[in-house]
């Protein structure tokens, strides 16, 4: 009766340890990994995103301050874009591996892309010129650099295939961890 009795502290030991182990896993390892995926996800740029809040007390107050603060990031992003389409120029973005960021509406319409077709552009696609190149070749003695941008004129092509030249102000940007230009 003795091993009985034994065995069975043991196995009921065993299946509170397992409990245990799950209860950790539900309300405080699950939760945190999701808020770490969110964050991650905003970093990136994903602004349209929702927290769970259920676990923990603290990891609901965590999630619901995340949640807000995505929000306000959501909200003050928004109110930059509709500045930046009261301007007629047009205004573009790309990070740092070339792909494009943001274009105003003056961009849209200078270039003819809708704004569903912009996340998928890139910088050789609108320019016959090497941005990359022409912003390593600025830092040269000589160039037409003023507050850190380069004043030149580029060879553009718009969608349909029409190539044509406007005169531009590049700017190296911080973008996500890189370089970009606007």
């Amino acid at each position: 009766t003795q091993m009985v009795t034994t065995g069975g502290f043991l196995l009921l030991t065993l299946i509170t340890l397992m409990f245990a182990l799950w209860l950790f896993s539900r309300f405080l390892f699950v939760p945190l990994g999701q808020m770490v995926q969110g964050m991650k996800q905003m970093a990136q740029g994903k602004l349209n995103l929702a927290v769970n809040t259920n676990g923990l007390r603290e990891f609901s107050t965590l999630a619901k301050s995340f949640e807000s603060m995505a929000n306000q990031v959501k909200i003050r992003t928004s109110d930059l874009e509709r500045l930046l389409d009261l301007d007629d120029s047009a205004i573009l973005c790309f990070g740092h591996e070339g792909e494009a960021v943001y274009f105003n509406k003056g961009a849209t319409v200078l270039f003819g892309y809708a704004d569903d077709e912009i996340s998928d552009l890139d910088l050789d696609e609108l320019f016959s010129d090497d941005i990359v190149q022409l912003m390593k070749d600025a830092v040269r003695p000589g160039a037409a650099v003023q507050n850190n941008a380069l004043h030149t004129l580029l060879e553009c092509v718009r969608k349909d295939g029409h190539a044509f030249q406007s005169d531009a102000v590049i700017s190296p940007l911080a973008v996500m961890g890189g370089f970009g230009y606007t």
